[in-house]
């Protein structure tokens, strides 16, 4: 070789020696040069090049000087000539040696990992998360199954069938949906667990692999036992007789009726009306025993709404203290007509009667008299402690119940029929009515009061509204209506708007803790300092006691519609949560009040001051 050749080196040690050929990987791009060049990374050169070439697709050299190139690995690529390096495949997709490109994971295949030589299968309950291209292979949801390999879509997944569940996901055959057992059922395919009949207030009856809560249902001439843990042979009674639980047992029996009773229970209901009347007229005008009637009233109106929850509440928890036990309604329809229409007739006529009757006597005293403020201060309290049960009664006419002899009727009238009657429309219009003016009314009536004597300054502590409308800001005196709002609230959700038991006690229960938590942030002006606390006021104490009292109800709800075999047991509980209150109250006001009369016999001089009217200031 000569010094003028391209590809040789030249190095002149002596005269006459000759060029040498680049070795493989290096050239010389120009002659008489004195030594070859190495290749750059990607490229690569025979002996004696003048020049290098580029890797093709598919292959590469990392390293100067190659003399050839080398292909590409399983699970990577190169797709461009003179590369250095092969690149990795992508998750959801692979490459065989020597590739330019990777290929997408084919249907029903994945590769989760780059750099992947090949693509796996999707196994048994499971598929893929794409059509091609997948990444992983995704579990079949519990309550699903596959039983083939290699599935592409979710629709892949079969359902368990209805009457069946399973909870474990990436299930690979129908085996794994199981048969829901007895006093269970499941009416939707897929279901991962079976529903329990008792956690919709229906009795565990239902058979092996129920398919519907119509299956929960007792079969015919059997009724639900008290825990809804099965049925028991449902107990008829003759039109002369009615149901009456023995003891705390709740065994039901047939107690024959008699005229005398059902007539009792008419008496005795006015009876009491008018005792509770003629104490509230009596007591009103003092402040320390006013409190008390007003506390007592607003207690166990609320803690009633309790037991509105739509639970299988034992009798106890619905007598006590709320109810006369010797009776029944069935005896009033049997044997002397009397159905709850008659009773809402009654009641709502009735309460506005009297009501009218007390307005027309306080007009027959002067203005300004003692006489005529003490009558109006009678009838706004009778008002207020009517509220409660006139709403209820009314909210409640439109409840529809299944009679084993008329089918589906009125609960408040057995001989109306649910089904298109104009006398069932009649009666919930009527009941509609005294719902919107009363339940909506009268709190109405109350904020626009107590705001309009506001404005004219005129709501002080000598004012008759400030002990019954409780004004516990000077700024806002709304309380009363924030209670009778309450008492709305928890008689709505339970009667008409809320079905489920379960939500019907988290709303009573929610909306006696907001009734509660706002309670703590006011104090009340008006005052009537207890000897017994040391002079704290009984306004705000009976309201506090009360409204915990009637949170606690709450809360029992709760826990009896949530696990509805331990009814018996918290209907129990709240019965005893009643009593307790009662009782304390009782027994507070008896000693406040003693405490009270020793204290003026000591002082006799300042007897008056202890036993002023409600408006007095202390």
């Amino acid at each position: 070789y000569h010094e003028f050749d391209v590809g040789v080196s030249c190095t002149f040690l002596a005269p006459g020696d000759e060029c040498e050929e680049c070795a493989a990987g290096k050239f010389g791009a120009t002659a008489g040069v004195a030594a070859c060049t190495s290749c750059a990374a990607g490229s690569y050169s025979t002996v004696g090049a003048a020049s290098c070439q580029q890797c093709e697709a598919g292959k590469a050299s990392a390293t100067p000087g190659a003399a050839t190139c080398t292909e590409c690995v399983a699970g990577k690529f190169s797709d461009t000539t003179g590369v250095a390096a092969c690149t990795s495949c992508a998750a959801g997709s692979y490459s065989t040696v020597g590739a330019a490109r990777c290929e997408q994971c084919e249907a029903g295949k994945a590769s989760a990992t780059p750099g992947a030589a090949a693509c796996t299968e999707c196994a048994s309950g499971t598929y893929a998360n794409a059509a091609i291209g997948a990444t992983r292979c995704v579990e079949c949801a519990a309550g699903s199954y596959i039983t083939a390999m290699g599935s592409v879509f979710a629709d892949d997944c079969q359902l368990c069938e209805v009457g069946k569940a399973s909870a474990t996901p990436a299930a690979t055959s129908a085996a794994a949906c199981e048969e829901c057992v007895a006093g269970k059922y499941s009416d939707t395919t897929g279901v991962v667990t079976c529903t329990n009949c008792t956690s919709i207030s229906l009795p565990a009856a239902s058979a092996p692999g129920s398919t519907s809560s119509s299956d929960c249902a007792c079969p015919a001439g059997e009724t639900p036992l008290a825990d809804l843990s099965g049925c028991k042979a449902l107990l008829l009674c003759a039109d002369d007789e009615f149901l009456s639980s023995e003891g705390s047992s709740e065994e039901q029996v047939c107690v024959k009726c008699d005229n005398l009773t059902s007539i009792a229970m008419v008496v005795g209901s006015f009876l009491t009306f008018v005792a509770i009347t003629y104490y509230v007229s009596d007591k009103v005008t003092i402040k320390s025993t006013m409190v008390q009637v007003k506390g007592m009233t607003t207690y166990f109106q609320c803690a009633q709404l309790t037991t509105l929850v739509d639970i299988q509440w034992p009798r106890i928890a619905l007598v006590l203290p709320f109810a006369i036990p010797f009776g029944d309604g069935a005896c009033l329809t049997n044997q002397v007509g009397w159905t709850q229409q008659h009773s809402f007739f009654v009641f709502v006529y009735g309460a506005l009667l009297v009501a009218f009757v007390i307005r027309m006597r306080g007009n027959r005293f002067g203005k300004g008299s003692i006489e005529r403020k003490e009558t109006y201060e009678r009838l706004v309290l009778f008002v207020l402690i009517c509220y409660s049960p006139l709403v209820q009664n009314a909210a409640t006419m439109q409840r529809c119940i299944t009679d084993p002899d008329f089918g589906l009727v009125l609960e408040a009238d057995p001989r109306v029929s649910c089904e298109t009657s104009f006398l069932r429309v009649t009666v919930i219009i009527h009941a509609l009515a005294i719902v919107a003016i009363v339940g909506i009314g009268l709190p109405y009536f109350v904020l626009r009061t107590t705001y309009n004597l506001r404005q004219a300054d005129r709501l002080s502590e000598s004012n008759i509204y400030v002990g019954l409308y409780e004004w516990y800001s000077p700024a806002r005196p709304y309380w009363e209506a924030v209670l009778l709002a309450k008492k709305f609230v928890l008689i709505m959700a339970s009667t008409t708007v809320i079905k489920d038991p379960l939500a019907q006690a988290l709303i009573g229960t929610a909306t006696n803790l907001g009734y509660m938590i706002l309670l703590e942030t006011k104090r009340p002006m008006l005052m009537q300092p207890s000897q017994l606390l040391r002079g704290k006021n009984l306004f705000h104490m009976m309201e506090r006691a009360a409204s915990t009292a009637s949170l606690i109800g709450s809360i029992i709800a709760v826990l009896g519609a949530a696990s509805p075999g331990l009814v018996g047991v918290l209907g129990v509980l709240f019965a005893f949560c009643n009593l307790i209150y009662a009782t304390y109250v009782v027994g507070f006001f008896f000693f406040e009040e003693k405490k009270i009369k020793n204290r003026t016999k000591v002082v006799p001089d300042e007897e008056d001051r202890f036993k002023m009217s409600a408006w007095d200031s202390h």
